[in-house]
């Protein structure tokens, strides 16, 4: 996951556009519901989670990043409870 990070901003950088850089707001991510998930899903689910609280401006979006990370674990202890 580092590496392609560092290979997009790498592109972003070579481009050297403002504009590649205006800070947009990231479409939110769908939780799956733990009842029925595969670890897979809550797997790739809990990295795409990481990636985009840590990609969203802190100020205009901190209630959306606990909101999601509240749903999302809400899931993850459903999930768990299964046995999985």
């Amino acid at each position: 996951m580092k590496s392609i990070i560092k290979l997009m901003l790498s592109f972003f950088l070579i481009l050297g556009s403002a504009d590649i850089f205006a800070c947009d707001y990231p479409e939110k991510i769908s939780i799956p519901d733990g009842n029925s998930a595969t670890k897979l899903e809550m797997v790739t689910t809990m990295n795409y989670v990481k990636a985009w609280v840590k990609a969203r401006k802190f100020n205009a979006s901190a209630d959306d990043m606990e909101e999601t990370s509240a749903k999302f674990n809400a899931q993850v202890r459903v999930f768990n409870a299964k046995g999985n």
